[in-house]
């Protein structure tokens, strides 16, 4: 099941709701899609994905600079390990 919101362009705004939103989803293992926003903690998203340790093997061998990363996928996935 997927659940869609829209948000206004106000950051600030969206970023309090939605720590709310993802803190009422959190009992039922709700995990966020890579492309869309999102204020989880790397550890709680790396406890999520079972298979997070295979998805970084594969971007690191087929995607080595990080051109098909995105700043979700640099700041939770890699936490921190951005490419050069």
């Amino acid at each position: 099941m997927a659940i869609h919101f829209t948000w206004t362009k106000d950051w600030p705004a969206v970023r309090r709701v939605l720590g709310m939103v993802e803190e009422g989803l959190e009992p039922f293992g709700a995990r966020p899609h890579w492309g869309k926003l999102s204020v989880m903690r790397p550890e709680r998203l790396g406890s999520l994905y079972e298979r997070l340790p295979d998805f970084r093997r594969l971007l690191g061998a087929h995607d080595p600079e990080g051109k098909f990363r995105n700043a979700f996928v640099n700041d939770l996935v890699f936490a921190g390990d951005r490419p050069s």
